[in-house]
């Protein structure tokens, strides 16, 4: 039998994701023991980002030309999100739809010692950023190709 593959608030291990590089949120498994709204598992689509899919492995790029393992939050094969696995723990750019620029993700709700790693628009050694997913947003096509530079980033007030 098939192992089951759901991971509930934590990222999937590297080598589900290098396997399963789509995957979905478990919501209609709420209610199984240790799921939550949290739960992921693999999509059922893995050879391009369809309309189920939540989060998509991709390949960071940084200015210095390191390259990470990155995950993206997609909505309907856009980007929303990015956690760049620059160390153990990631740190995350949102995409800020009133302001149309990507915002270094700062958990300032929690002491520091508890919050993620965050990341300054005025790093040299991250940005310009090219984050490229491993799938094609559609059948036969190319895949998400974001470039972000460093005036593409700002602090949120």
């Amino acid at each position: 039998m098939v192992e089951k593959l759901r991971f509930t608030g934590d990222w999937p291990p590297q080598q589900y994701l290098n396997q399963y590089p789509n995957w979905s949120n478990a919501w209609d498994e709420e209610e199984e023991e240790d799921q939550d709204e949290t739960t992921l598992r693999p999509s059922d689509e893995q050879g391009y980002i369809d309309e189920e899919t939540a989060f998509t492995v991709a390949d960071a790029t940084l200015a210095d030309g390191r390259t990470f393992l990155a995950i993206v939050q997609v909505d309907y094969g856009d980007p929303q999100e990015i956690d760049v696995f620059e160390a153990e723990s990631p740190w995350r750019l949102r995409f800020s739809l009133p302001d149309q620029k990507w915002v270094p993700f700062v958990q300032s709700w929690l002491p520091m010692p508890q919050r993620m790693p965050s990341v300054s628009p005025n790093d040299s050694h991250i940005f310009p950023l090219r984050v490229v997913s491993r799938l094609p947003k559609t059948p036969g096509g190319a895949p998400v190709d974001i470039r972000i530079q460093s005036g593409d980033v700002m602090l949120k007030p």
